[in-house]
């Protein structure tokens, strides 16, 4: 209701000086969808799903080699978005598979729904990982992955952001 006036982006005010297509019918056309339209469109209200993705993956390994790098906050979006739609494309060719994680310096972690995909690509899969190389400098991420990583019937090393070429080696070779 407030915007009601801007739908019929009228310039009565200023009458015959008016200018059509000016800056003032540009803003109410935008403020005129900012009110009326679904929430979520991303000319709207942009959203993560839109930008700002946090995973990307990394170019240069064997197709039977997923390899990724997270920055910033991680949402489940990033996951649903990039990596489980890899993981699903790649398991489709091979029987297992092998992943390079890289967790980039500005790295801050894992929203909750991220952390469930994180678990669940990894569990519904089960049998399906040969290989995994998590690179990283964070404490607390290199202890999570040791303490869980016995838990997979996969290999599972960490290694510091310094030896990211050493973790490539390892997680590609035969």
């Amino acid at each position: 209701i407030i915007f009601m006036a801007g739908l019929t982006h009228s310039n009565d005010t200023t009458g015959k000086d008016r200018k059509a297509n000016g800056f003032r019918h540009f803003f109410n056309a935008y403020m005129s969808a900012a009110a009326l339209a679904p929430r979520g469109l991303p000319w709207v209200l942009p959203t993560r799903a839109w930008e700002n993705i946090m995973i990307k993956a990394l170019p240069g390994f064997p197709d039977d080699v997923l390899a990724f790098e997270a920055s910033g906050q991680v949402s489940a979006s990033d996951y649903e978005t990039v990596l489980m739609p890899a993981v699903e494309a790649a398991l489709e060719k091979h029987d297992r598979l092998r992943m390079l994680y890289s967790f980039a310096a500005g790295f801050s972690g894992f929203d909750m729904g991220a952390m469930w995909d994180d678990a669940r690509v990894g569990f519904s899969h089960f049998n399906r990982w040969e290989r995994i190389a998590v690179v990283t400098d964070l404490e607390w991420l290199k202890l999570s992955v040791q303490g869980m990583g016995f838990l997979m019937p996969s290999a599972v090393r960490v290694f510091g952001r310094d030896h990211f070429e050493q973790a490539k080696r390892w997680v590609t070779e035969a």
